[in-house]
């Protein structure tokens, strides 16, 4: 049985804890936020060199969709952040862009999984026919594997749509 004087005492302890627990949940949720673009940052520099690998094999004036980013080990919002990374380093390097939106659309209607963030990993004949299906020139899928630690190997495959040729650069 609890006594009147211990009543108290262990409304406090459970007060505390209950506190100790929030603050912890909090900090977690800030350290997972903010943790995340820290270690993006050398991922951002790999895909700015790898862009700049592909740039010379495409033509002038064609276009490009980044079809799909794999990255297994990654939210769908970092995968989101990767290929606008991808997107921004195309057009900083002048090529032009396929419009995601019509890209997302044919992508439904020809019943491919789930999308351009997707862990479905698409053969070299499907992107070829989605990129003939959507219009564009060109296509681009990224696939990001961790390694060891914080380590990560960022692979990027460029195919020619109607040549089918393929060119690959890997940081």
């Amino acid at each position: 049985m609890i006594s009147a004087k211990e009543t108290p005492m262990l409304k406090k302890v459970t007060l505390s804890i209950c506190t100790i627990f929030c603050l912890s949940f909090l900090v977690a949720q800030y350290w997972d936020q903010h943790r995340e673009g820290a270690d993006l940052y050398g991922l951002e520099i790999a895909i700015k060199r790898a862009v700049s690998d592909l740039v010379d094999n495409i033509p002038r004036g064609a276009s490009v969709a980044v079809v799909q980013v794999r990255a297994r080990d990654f939210e769908r919002i970092v995968r989101t952040r990767i290929a606008r990374h991808i997107e921004t380093n195309l057009v900083q390097e002048g090529v032009t862009l396929h419009d995601r939106n019509n890209l997302q659309i044919v992508i439904n209607e020809r019943g491919f999984q789930a999308g351009i963030e997707a862990d479905a990993v698409y053969t070299d004949q499907e992107l070829i026919t989605l990129g003939e299906a959507a219009g564009t020139d060109m296509v681009l899928v990224a696939t990001l594997d961790a390694g060891f630690g914080t380590n990560y190997t960022l692979t990027l495959e460029l195919i020619n749509v109607k040549t089918t040729r393929k060119f690959t650069a890997i940081r």
